[in-house]
């Protein structure tokens, strides 16, 4: 019996590459564990309250984009994954309330998940610092949760290819 029958990764909206290696390294655990691999995003909404307010654009039409992008971001991860055995799900989850974390751990809780894999930056000192203050859904879900974490660094052996790779500086 495998130790992971049920895997969770948030991805981001922006394609941003750390969620990528996360997503690359729970693909690579869900083969390995013949595990079920479910691929979430989240919608903030506490940020699309703001194009309101600051004039961008109707509020009813950002949310509507930024569900648009979200459901366009989990069609392109599974179209990532090129291995058919691995058994997917997707979910587009909103954050009313901006904490995205914590909606990310109420997904894996009320979906069973035995670990939720997440690309992190890895920065340390004071650019740890400084971008704790923004907060890191990385660092936030390591405080809180009570399910396994696999927090992935930025730098690490891509699982699918074998080659050591960087991301750009996002978190």
């Amino acid at each position: 019996m495998s130790m992971y029958q049920r895997i969770i990764v948030p991805v981001d909206l922006n394609s941003n590459p750390l969620s990528q290696i996360g997503l690359r390294t729970a693909i690579a655990l869900a083969q390995d564990q013949n595990a079920t691999l479910k691929i979430i995003t989240v919608v903030d909404e506490a940020i699309m309250g703001l194009s309101g307010e600051f004039g961008w654009t109707d509020p009813a039409t950002f949310d509507a984009l930024m569900r648009d992008e979200a459901q366009k971001q989990l069609d392109h991860s599974i179209r990532s994954i090129n291995d058919s055995t691995v058994k997917t799900e997707t979910e587009v989850i909103e954050a009313p309330d901006g904490h995205v974390a914590r909606h990310i751990e109420a997904a894996a809780l009320a979906w069973q998940a035995d670990l939720i894999v997440i690309g992190t930056q890895g920065h340390h000192g004071l650019a740890r610092w400084l971008s704790g203050l923004a907060g890191s859904t990385s660092v936030n879900l390591l405080h809180m949760t009570r399910l396994p974490l696999l927090v992935v660094p930025n730098v690490v052996p891509d699982p699918l290819h074998g080659a050591q790779e960087k991301a750009p500086a996002h978190d």
